[in-house]
């Protein structure tokens, strides 16, 4: 008899432990992140994360997309470049791979209207979003837009190779979800040891555990329980993503 019931509480927590477990993302999601460098008139600007994201669209069927505040004082130029000057401002992009050294993307920059950093908003809301137009085929599939938005608690990561504090080669980072908004998403990051560096990661993409997206990384804050993190909702890519259509 208690034998048997050893076995049946081992069973029991086996079952517990399975229902519990999570499963990480496609580990092809971390083939998608590059690092931008855009060619202005005057001198090339080396700032942040990009990703490569499909459109839907077959004659545009994928585009490089990162935080738009880049191409600000936050990025390292004096003013911010309005939204409707970007194809003005910038010539191209050149994104190197971060997974693939001899890989890099060409993009052409869009006007995204509204589009502004998230310390300088219009009326028109959140909108800090950039997308580049990828000249050429590529063999690397881009990522795929989450169809609704995750809940409060659920898992997500945030894809994205840190300055420090973690390998280079760790390029995936677990968080959870604490606030949704029709515009925004807030993430806590587990950093249990406190030496995450997340500088550099604006723009990068974060992932539920399908490889989905789920939002795009803007700025965050350390807190007693890790890295609270702030991105742009779905809705505002989905609505950037028109611009190509």
């Amino acid at each position: 008899m208690l034998r048997r019931f050893h076995r049946g509480l081992l069973g029991l927590l086996l079952l517990t432990g399975a229902a519990t477990a999570v499963a990480e993302p496609p580990g092809s999601v971390v083939d998608t992140l590059c690092r931008p460098t855009f060619e202005l008139k005057d001198q090339p600007l080396s700032a942040g994360t990009a990703f490569l994201m499909e459109t839907g669209v077959a004659k545009q069927p994928a585009v490089l997309v990162t935080a738009h505040h880049l191409l600000g004082p936050m990025g390292g130029l004096s003013t911010e470049v309005a939204w409707n000057d970007v194809p003005k401002a910038v010539k191209r992009a050149t994104c190197k791979s971060i997974r693939n050294a001899a890989q890099t993307w060409i993009g052409m920059p869009l006007a995204i209207p509204g589009a502004a950093s998230f310390n300088n908003q219009t009326s028109e809301g959140l909108r800090d979003i950039a997308l580049l137009a990828v000249q050429g085929s590529t063999t690397v599939k881009p990522l795929k837009l989450a169809a609704a938005q995750p809940k409060v608690g659920e898992p997500v990561w945030l894809v994205a190779q840190l300055v420090s504090g973690a390998p280079k080669e760790q390029l995936l980072f677990r968080a959870r979800v604490v606030r949704v908004q029709d515009l925004a998403l807030n993430y806590l990051v587990d950093d249990p040891a406190g030496t995450f560096e997340l500088r550099a990661t604006s723009g990068a993409p974060v992932v539920n555990a399908r490889g989905e997206v789920v939002a795009v990384n803007l700025a965050g804050s350390r807190a007693a329980e890790g890295y609270n993190l702030a991105g742009i909702s779905i809705n505002v890519v989905r609505k950037a993503l028109e611009s190509v259509k």
